[in-house]
């Protein structure tokens, strides 16, 4: 049986810096959705919905430094919680960036360069933190007993 190491790794300090990022992304991402559903521009009968997504991606992102600094400290279920929120993010906004590229309309008169820039920020980071969450040495660190 391989021993638990005593020290942090990199690969989890890179999961932190990452979780971190993304905050970032999400809040620069989502606060002016939900400031433009509580104050909509004229002429617009979806407010509700885009106050409830916004909502609910404005809350996952600010869980995101608490599971940082709880993953940081070796909090088994903060890994899992993270793990859960990263894939939801790859297949939420990878579907819906799939199904905006297979759109006609969208490719012809959405921002593709917003759609890039979302696939980066929730897509591949969120990827990138599973890959760290997942290496040996993570899951080492983080086992149940240690």
């Amino acid at each position: 049986m391989t021993e638990t190491p005593a020290v942090k790794p990199e690969a989890v300090t890179a999961a932190q810096t990452l979780l971190w990022v993304l905050f970032a992304a999400g809040l620069g991402s989502f606060a002016p959705y939900l400031y433009l559903s509580v104050v909509p521009p004229a002429g617009t009968a979806f407010a509700l919905d885009l106050l409830a997504g916004a909502a609910v991606c404005n809350l996952l992102a600010a869980a995101l430094p608490v599971l940082a600094v709880h993953v940081g400290r070796r909090r088994w279920a903060a890994r899992w919680a993270v793990l859960a929120v990263c894939t939801a993010s790859v297949l939420v906004f990878g579907g819906y960036l799939l199904l905006a590229a297979a759109d006609p309309f969208f490719r012809e008169n959405g921002d593709m360069s917003m759609a890039g820039a979302w696939a980066l920020a929730f897509v591949a980071l969120p990827t990138a933190i599973v890959a760290c969450l997942l290496t040996p040495a993570a899951v080492r660190w983080f086992r149940p007993g240690a």
